[in-house]
């Protein structure tokens, strides 16, 4: 699948398990795609452009399904399991420090495997009160 076909599924689906799984594979064909350039100088600045244009896009499409996951529009979702594990442990009488493990595997079934190991910070958030200004 091309570095455009990934794209529009993440775009189109976002809180679907295929576009959680295009992630990987879209970071691997930027990473080929910045490799290969080898070009004259309006190729290489078309050509970062357009990784910029998809980095942007995928930043986006986070902040999206963030979004519509905290705000309730979205319910049983890989996101939402995420938030709440991420939330539990935040709002948990643990001390700073706590740790926990992340896998791929507990939020998206047929994930390429993977774990991430966060702490407890060493401050409190709550962001049931904020607002934003």
């Amino acid at each position: 699948m091309a570095l455009d076909e990934h794209l529009i599924t993440i775009l189109k689906h976002p809180h679907s398990i295929e576009a959680v799984i295009s992630i990987p594979h879209m970071w691997c064909n930027i990473n080929q795609a910045i490799e290969i350039i080898d070009g004259s100088h309006l190729e290489i600045r078309i050509s970062r452009a357009l990784v910029m244009w998809v980095v942007l896009s995928l930043q986006q499409w986070v902040k999206k399904v963030v979004d519509s996951a905290q705000s309730g529009q979205v319910k049983d979702t890989w996101i939402n399991k995420l938030i709440a594990k991420i939330e539990n442990m935040l709002y948990s009488k643990g001390h700073t420090g706590t740790e926990i493990t992340l896998k791929s595997s507990d939020f998206i079934p047929g994930a390429r495997e993977h774990s991430t190991r966060i702490k407890k910070p060493g401050m409190s958030y709550n962001t049931k009160t904020i607002k934003e200004k």
